[in-house]
């Protein structure tokens, strides 16, 4: 026995959706074939059996118009919901500018980063020495923890200068930020 799937909706013309692998007869019934199709779509599907036959028995169709209802599968959609969370990557990046004809750019760049909008506690992010040079003078963080709540963020930010004609720049806390998160909550499909 051979069994084929067509559908959703429509006639049982064309080519089927799935063609099953023969499946032996025993007692009278077939078993289940192995593997079965999961169909992909809602609608109603329709089973058409083909029994090869054998030498005490002619071979026959069931179902061969689609028309016997018991033999359909009708697959229905189901709701679907979507929860969102925005996330938000802190980074910050600085450019060292020095006055011309005081000799080459060189020194490196400190950041920390605060979730506090005053630089103070512990810092929850840290980047030091990153470097600057003439060819290159902006330094930038690569974070990659991600935050998904209100609050405050503040960078500290300071520059070690490796040529002693140019000054270093302290510790300073003077970029901060406020992020609101107001996520949505839970939409569904009607």
């Amino acid at each position: 026995m051979t069994f084929k799937l067509f559908g959703p909706g429509g006639t049982c013309t064309g080519t089927p959706l799935y063609t099953s692998s023969a499946v032996p007869i025993s007692g009278g019934s077939a078993s289940t074939p192995n593997p079965q199709y999961v169909p992909q779509a809602a609608g109603t599907y329709h089973w058409v059996a083909v029994y090869s036959g054998s030498t005490n028995n002619l071979g026959s169709t069931h179902n061969a118009a689609c028309n016997d209802t018991d033999e359909d599968v009708v697959v229905t959609s189901v709701p679907s919901s979507l929860t969102s969370t925005q996330r938000w990557v802190p980074n910050d990046s600085v450019t060292i500018t020095v006055p011309p004809n005081t000799g080459a750019l060189a020194g490196n760049v400190d950041f920390e980063l605060f979730t506090n909008g005053t630089c103070s506690g512990t810092p929850v992010y840290t980047l030091l020495n990153a470097p600057v040079t003439a060819a290159q003078p902006t330094a930038a963080t690569a974070n990659t923890t991600s935050y998904s709540a209100s609050g405050s963020f503040s960078w500290r930010v300071n520059y070690d200068s490796t040529n002693d004609a140019q000054r270093d720049i302290p510790p300073t806390c003077h970029e901060t930020s406020g992020l609101t998160v107001n996520n949505g909550g839970t939409v569904s499909s009607p």
